[in-house]
């Protein structure tokens, strides 16, 4: 290749990377959401193997599960890069509600 091409691709190359430095990067799930998820888990389990059930403990262990598990849900990448306010609001109102629904049938 000669100079000239060498200079047309180091410049295209430098808009290339300053396009994808002002494409915001898709936002992963973060380790505490993580850790806030398993922790649900645990108390899932901890709850399935607890020998004195009685509903006031049942109720108040599905409640942690329930608080545990608001923030990962609210956080994730779906609802975060939703294109309008409204459309985040309804991503959150389907995800909570599901989480909610899962928590109360594995209660049930």
């Amino acid at each position: 290749m000669s100079r000239e091409d060498h200079r047309r691709h180091d410049a295209l190359l430098a808009k290339i990377q300053e396009l994808e430095k002002s494409i915001p990067k898709r936002e992963r799930i973060s380790t505490p959401d993580i850790i806030l998820w398993c922790l649900a888990g645990v108390m899932a389990v901890g709850l399935y193997l607890a020998p004195d059930k009685t509903p006031l403990r049942i109720c108040i262990g599905l409640a942690c599960m329930a608080l545990l598990a608001i923030h990962p849900t609210l956080h994730l990448p779906w609802i975060m890069d939703a294109d309008s306010k409204g459309k985040k609001i309804l991503c959150s109102f389907v995800a909570m509600l599901g989480m909610i629904l899962s928590i109360l049938l594995y209660g049930w």
